[in-house]
């Protein structure tokens, strides 16, 4: 047992967003909200990295498992707490503000996450799961209403990788053409 602070945090999606339990885009997307709040968290509070952390499930309600609604609980790391999530949930908006600026300003530029924006020791068997980009979308969508939208460049790189998967895995009974 760990007895600890938590703040839980709840996200309502509508269609066409929609964040599936179980489902890759939805655990990435998550995932990498979780690491940009605590992120952010600990930096409006001037705490150490790590001081705070986050993680996320369905909903415990009917939107849950239909993929309407989730939760992010963040909780302090000391045993016992130190009253570091009260203080994320005073912050308010301005949280989430933040977290969007360390998902969007990345110094690195990268493509999904590197250790100046999103990844550390702390989260090294999850790097795979962070995607900045992914991960400001659904937050953009969550403060300001904004649906995503695929970016061009992004969606090509995409696409060009699925068309190569698709390639190495034919089995003769299928053609694929790209474009």
């Amino acid at each position: 047992d760990f007895i600890s602070d938590i703040l839980l945090i709840s996200l309502a999606v509508e269609p066409p967003l929609i964040l599936v339990p179980g489902i890759l885009a939805t655990d990435v997307a998550l995932r990498t909200l979780c690491e940009a709040l605590g992120k952010a968290g600990c930096g409006l509070l001037e705490l150490e990295p790590g001081e705070l952390q986050a993680e996320h499930r369905p909903a415990l309600t009917e939107g849950g498992p239909l993929g309407t609604e989730a939760e992010i609980y963040i909780y302090d790391t000391l045993p016992g707490g130190a009253g570091f999530a009260q203080r994320v949930g005073n912050l308010g908006l301005r949280v989430f503000v933040e977290a969007l600026r360390i998902l969007e300003s990345c110094p690195d530029d990268c493509d999904r996450s590197c250790y100046r924006c999103l990844r550390s020791y702390k989260n090294r068997l999850e790097h795979e799961m962070l995607d900045r980009h992914l991960g400001a979308s659904l937050l953009r969508y969550l403060i300001y209403g904004s649906v995503p939208k695929p970016e061009g460049k992004r969606l090509d790189q995409s696409t060009d990788m699925l068309f190569e998967d698709l390639m190495r895995q034919r089995s003769g009974r299928y053609a694929f053409e790209r474009n």
